[in-house]
C-alpha cells in the first residue's frame, strides 16, 4: 500500500537524476559495506541503476555550504532518519539569521504536524525569525502506533 502511494508520488526518473548526479559521486569507497539493516542493498541499488542513468554536471563548490543572512527557519524531526537534526545543526551554523526547531518524536516531513503550518506562515508574513511563538513545537508529541490496520487505538 505504501509502495503504490509512494510510486503515484514520486517520479522515479526524477529521483534518480538527482541522487545520481548529487549524491551518488559522493559516496565513500566502503558505502557498499554499511552495516545498517538494509546492509549494503540501497546502495548497490543505486549504483546499478545510475550506472545506466543520465547524469548531469554540477559545480564544483556544489557540497559547500550555503553561506547568508537571509531569514531560514528550519524544520527537523527528532527521529528522521534521511535529514536527521545534526544535519538542520550544520547548515544553520553558516545561516546568521536561522532558527532551527526539532519536533520531538517526529520524523521526516514535518510542516504539517501541529502548529507547524502556522508557525511556517507566521514566518513567511514576518520574513523573520525574530519573535516567531514556538512554544507549541513542543506540545506537538509523537505519532501514535498502528496497532491494527486501521490505524491507532482511539
Amino acid at each position: 500500500m505504501v509502495n503504490e502511494q509512494l510510486a503515484r508520488q514520486i517520479s522515479q526518473g526524477m529521483e534518480l537524476s538527482v541522487i545520481c548526479s548529487e549524491d551518488v559521486p559522493f559516496f565513500p569507497e566502503d558505502a557498499r559495506e554499511d552495516h545498517s539493516l538494509l546492509g549494503g542493498a540501497l546502495v548497490e541499488s543505486l549504483l546499478s541503476r545510475c550506472g545506466e542513468w543520465p547524469t548531469a554536471s554540477i559545480p564544483v563548490d556544489f557540497k559547500e555550504p550555503l553561506v547568508s543572512s537571509v531569514p531560514a527557519l528550519l524544520l527537523s524531526g527528532e527521529l528522521d532518519p534521511v535529514t536527521p537534526p545534526a544535519y538542520g545543526e550544520a547548515v544553520a551554523r553558516d545561516l546568521a539569521n536561522s532558527l532551527h526547531l526539532v519536533v520531538p518524536g517526529q520524523h521526516h516531513n514535518v510542516v504539517s504536524r501541529g502548529c507547524l503550518p502556522e508557525l511556517v506562515a507566521d514566518f513567511v508574513e514576518a520574513a523573520s525569525v525574530a519573535g516567531l511563538d514556538t512554544a507549541c513545537v513542543e506540545r506537538i508529541g509523537p505519532l501514535p502506533f498502528f496497532t491494527r490496520f486501521a490505524g491507532p487505538e482511539p
